[in-house]
């Protein structure tokens, strides 16, 4: 199995966290997913393991945690890569609510590629997210 797939047994009331991840290739060649100890994904959902040159595809990730969400993987072709990383954390206040916040990282591990990383948009009632990953 690509990737390690962190989950807990512990009772949830509220839905987890849902992330939409997009991934565009716009490189001239496929990409393939890196199977390694640094693919972990918070919860049930996985990258493709192909993307083709030119395509976007997309995959969703549900948290068990109604509040925390982490996502970290890289996709190769020859000597170019990118690893892809995003999350939500939140920090509790003295009111009882919470502040979250979304982070969103790519980062080159190969030579002539560029990996950006944005979101895209935020749900500030339940925390759910979308983040955008392009290797170009």
């Amino acid at each position: 199995m690509i990737g390690l797939i962190l989950s807990t047994t512990a009772a949830k009331a509220q839905a987890g966290v849902v992330t939409q991840v997009v991934v565009k290739n716009q490189l001239k060649q496929p990409v393939s997913l890196v199977p390694s100890s640094v693919s972990q994904i918070l919860g049930t959902g996985s990258p493709p393991n192909k993307i083709i040159p030119g395509a976007t595809q997309a995959f969703t990730v549900i948290s068990p945690f109604s509040n925390i969400a982490s996502i970290h993987f890289s996709y190769t072709t020859g000597t170019q890569g990118c690893r892809f990383s995003t999350s939500l954390t939140t920090t509790p206040t003295f009111f009882g609510s919470q502040i979250p916040k979304w982070t969103k990282n790519g980062s080159r591990t190969g030579s002539n590629v560029t990996c950006d990383a944005k979101i895209t948009s935020v749900n500030s009632t339940n925390y759910s997210y979308t983040v955008e990953f392009t290797l170009r």
